[in-house]
This record gives C-alpha cells, structure tokens and sequence, in this order.
C-alpha cells in the first residue's frame, strides 16, 4: 500500500506532552482524556502604507498558538506543563496524591505530541510542537451535573538549534506518539 496523498483524519485519538531541556523533549507523558488540542500559525507581518496604499509587506516569521481540554485530570502531568509539585502520601486506602503551584513557580517548556487516525486506511498523522509554553489561564470549572474539562492555552517557540516551531508526520501505517527523530 502507498502512503496516501491528501490524508483524512478524523478525531483526536492521544496527546502527550514532555518536558524540554534545552531545546530536548524528555520522556513523553500521556494527558489522559484528551478532547482537543488546536494548534494555530500565524504570520507576523508589517506593513508600510502611503498614498493610501500598501506599499510593502514585510514578513517578520511565523508564531504559533496553541490550545487544549481534557476530560478529567491527571496531577501527575501538571507539574510538566504548569511547573508546580507532586507528592504522594499513605497507602492504599489512605493514599493521597498532591499537586502544589506556587506564585513564584515558573512554568515550563514542554513538548506536545498529538495523534490523529486517518478515515480508516491505517494511517495516522503526528502533530508536533517542539517547544510549547502554557501562557494563558488554567481553568478548573466544577458546576453541578458536568464533568471536570479543564482547558489550557498557550504559545510555542522555535528550538534555538534549528529554528523547528511545529512538525507535522504522515505515517503509512500507523504508529504511537512519539517524538520525531
């Protein structure tokens, strides 16, 4: 079977996210119930106007923003993409898990790895943002009758050692997420 031209994708299958060193992804963690991830390029440009007129156009390189929500939470991911602690108490029945943010914690670069499933051909397509910033709000929202969806926006920058801000891999046969080599 040949790789597929115009791949079709349909829904949002697993997203992990990884801390970043430097510009190196580390081990990727997986963010349970993912629902969506939005991943935006935008395009910094000026322009020069007279005469009533553009006159010229100058492109001053691309940026991205990003996007997403889950169904339900994992503290144990929190402290890669927010910054913050983790600890763990007790045993079984007693156990307890705690996630700490303090005002001063700085929050991280992290690595977003997203995959979506074609429309039934076996392959997939890999959505990479190699250097991500949560840069918006961190919304808890518990209401009556609805479950926890917590949502998260932020900002992605270029790697400083090849300027790489997003990758996009089209698997012939589909593969878990992984960061790409």
């Amino acid at each position: 079977m040949a790789i597929t031209p115009h791949l079709k994708t349909y829904t949002l299958t697993d997203l992990k996210v990884a801390p970043v060193v430097g510009d190196t992804p580390g081990t990727l963690v997986d963010l349970p119930g993912i629902q969506s991830c939005e991943v935006t390029v935008g395009n910094d440009a000026v322009e020069l106007r007279g005469d009533n007129a553009v006159l010229a156009i100058i492109d001053q390189g691309n940026g991205l923003t990003w996007s997403m929500t889950a169904g339900g939470i994992d503290l144990s991911v929190l402290p890669t993409i927010l910054g913050g602690t983790n600890t763990a108490a007790g045993v079984t029945p007693n156990a307890t898990r705690t996630y700490d943010l303090k005002a001063d914690d700085k929050r991280p670069y992290f690595c977003i790895v997203g995959v979506q499933p074609d429309d039934g051909k076996g392959e997939d397509l890999h959505v990479v943002v190699w250097k991500a910033k949560a840069t918006g709000d961190f919304a808890l929202t518990m209401q009556d009758q609805e479950f926890l969806t917590p949502g998260l926006e932020g900002q992605g920058v270029g790697r400083s050692d090849n300027k790489k801000m997003l990758t996009l891999v089209h698997h012939e046969t589909a593969v878990s997420a992984a960061v790409p080599t």
